[in-house]
């Protein structure tokens, strides 16, 4: 079930962030920014697994199997932003220049 949301969630990072002008023509910005989308929801997944309440809800199993998952894409997601801002020095500036926006 969770799989299933943050997938709709990926489907729909590019034409949020469009809406958003985010996305410039450069791809690397666009993965880098799609990447930061996703890592955010996979944060907030997290969190909302970790919930004793949210425990109860799936039988052990289940809940340890969508937990380690959800650990797990995060894992990968921090890892290739990390491989972006290595392999990219551009990337930084992009960074300071989006927090200059806010």
């Amino acid at each position: 079930m969770i799989t299933v949301t943050l997938l709709v969630q990926r489907l729909s990072t590019k034409p949020l962030l469009d809406a958003l002008n985010l996305l410039k023509n450069d791809p690397i910005h666009t993965e880098y920014l799609e990447l930061l989308a996703q890592r955010s929801a996979l944060t907030q997944v997290l969190s909302y697994l970790q919930h004793p309440e949210q425990q109860a809800i799936f039988s052990s199993q289940a809940h340890q199997r969508e937990l380690e998952a959800v650990k797990a894409r995060l894992e990968q997601v921090n890892e290739t932003l990390n491989n972006l801002q290595t392999t990219h020095p551009p990337i930084k500036a992009f960074i300071c220049q989006q927090y200059r926006k806010k």
